[in-house]
């Protein structure tokens, strides 16, 4: 699989990762003991917290690893309101 077969998208609230993967030839003759997809389109949504900073995330693919990485916003502390 290639970074031209992954599309990587954040949203309020959420990251979903689609791709393909490509068959890589005949599979006769190969001992497989687990594979969760041979080949075909995939698709992984995921939630996020609100207070994430989306200006700032990063992606990266790697030995088919795909790493997300999302820093959250500064926290503003809670504002105390008195009752009059």
């Amino acid at each position: 699989m290639s970074k031209a077969d992954i599309d990587v998208s954040i949203y309020p609230g959420g990251l979903r990762i689609r791709g393909e993967k490509r068959s890589a030839g005949d599979p006769r003759g190969r001992l497989y003991h687990l594979m969760e997809r041979a080949f075909g389109r995939f698709e992984r949504t995921l939630s996020l917290p609100h207070n994430i900073d989306v200006a700032k995330a990063e992606v990266s693919y790697q030995d088919g690893v795909i790493t997300v990485i999302v820093p959250k916003t500064v926290a503003t502390p809670p504002t105390h309101l008195s009752v009059k």
